[in-house]
């Protein structure tokens, strides 16, 4: 393996677990209701409106998730 090669699956293993780790969060977010309390907190920042915000960065956090672990 050179490394041009070793810097390539370095960066794939890390694009990968970064996917992972915000596709985790996303969908915990929508499938274990937790919507509820980030609008809450969004809302106490004063991120009106707050549940819309909530959704936003949830369905943000999938999609972007999905698109680093499939390399896009």
């Amino acid at each position: 393996m050179t490394d041009a090669d070793a810097v390539d699956f370095a960066l794939l293993l890390l694009r990968c677990g970064v996917g992972a780790v915000m596709l985790a969060h996303g969908v915990n977010h929508v499938w274990h209701g937790n919507i509820t309390g980030t609008a809450e907190w969004f809302g106490s920042m004063g991120m009106k409106p707050a549940k819309l915000h909530a959704w936003l960065a949830s369905v943000t956090e999938i999609g972007a998730g999905l698109l680093l672990i499939v390399g896009l």
